[in-house]
């Protein structure tokens, strides 16, 4: 595990995010987002931080991924059935940096 995936981590647990082992993937009822674990390994805790402060709006459930499959929403939707959480929407969005992130504002 890299030193940006162990802040990762650690800055999870403390948001009080659940780890998923089957899906790889960490989850907040509270802050209605979902960090995978192959979006997290390519970013710093400076980018899930910022990603932390994000406002999800309602209705929503934000999940963050580097890679993706066919499935995606499906398998999306199930994971917020597990949480009880299937009202929500669920809004792919890709692990990438914002422009500001890039130096480019």
């Amino acid at each position: 595990m890299s030193e940006n995936t162990i802040a990762s981590t650690l800055l999870l647990r403390s948001a009080g995010f659940a780890y998923l082992p089957d899906e790889a993937i960490w989850v907040s009822r509270t802050y209605r987002q979902a960090y995978s674990d192959n979006a997290l390994a390519d970013h710093n805790s400076a980018w899930l931080k910022g990603r932390l402060s994000d406002r999800v709006p309602p209705g929503q459930f934000w999940f963050y991924f580097k890679f993706f499959g066919l499935n995606c929403r499906e398998d999306c939707s199930k994971i917020l059935a597990h949480l009880r959480l299937g009202i929500l929407r669920p809004e792919i969005r890709c692990g990438t940096l914002r422009a500001e992130e890039h130096g480019l504002k």
